[in-house]
């Protein structure tokens, strides 16, 4: 775990409190998860994983799983972008032979059932705008070569992905607020705003998260 200015974090992501901390750490797990047993990169997959992000199967709480979100939102219009191009050039020889029209239906049938699975708007949006920009950090996430076992997802896959989360037994406080925490346990944080008066620690009860609004 690193600090600076008071605020935590976690390669070139920073945040405020430390539950953003460990929500972060939290998605991070499930990343890699995701990456050591699924193969991303296979269309069937990122389509699939596209979708479970999108409906909540699978959660994130941090802009790192928000970040990893946009990646596999790419890696579905580049492929779809593919098979459209593949298409087009597929279309324009259709006065060859009977074969290739038959092929070029394939295509167009292919590319059909890649826009309506996730949704017309939404592909045509990422494909217009985001034009690859997240691919550039793809060295964050590491793709293993065990591609044979990675073409679908299960439910207990699933439920393994969403069940790394961080053993609070695990967590450390900074030195500086060792004093704190041992003088009130439900000590989480500390919340600094920059050319203001608000310079306090954060409390929080895990039975009750509204307490500390109504007692000083």
């Amino acid at each position: 775990m690193e600090q600076a200015d008071n605020k935590f974090r976690i390669g070139e992501f920073t945040f405020d409190t430390f539950h953003e901390y460990r929500d972060g750490q939290e998605d991070l797990k499930k990343i890699e998860c995701i990456n050591k047993e699924l193969d991303i990169h296979d269309p069937k997959v990122a389509v699939r994983l596209y979708n479970m992000i999108r409906t909540g199967e699978i959660v994130f709480k941090s802009p790192i799983g928000d970040k990893f979100y946009a990646h596999i939102a790419d890696i579905v219009a580049d492929k779809s972008v593919g098979l459209i191009e593949v298409n087009d050039a597929v279309e324009k020889a259709e006065d060859k032979t009977k074969s290739s029209k038959i092929i070029g239906l394939a295509f167009i049938g292919l590319a059909i059932i890649f826009f309506a699975y996730f949704g017309i708007s939404e592909l045509t949006d990422y494909i217009s705008t985001r034009k690859m920009a997240a691919l550039q950090d793809q060295k964050n996430y590491t793709k293993t070569d065990d591609s044979a076992a990675k073409s679908s997802i299960t439910n207990n896959e699933i439920a393994r992905i969403n069940s790394r989360v961080v053993d609070p037994s695990t967590l450390t406080v900074l030195p500086e607020y060792q004093q704190y925490l041992a003088q009130n346990p439900e000590f989480v944080g500390w919340l600094i705003v920059p050319d203001t008066q608000v310079n306090y620690p954060v409390l929080q009860r895990q039975s009750d998260n509204d307490y500390y609004l109504n007692h000083g």
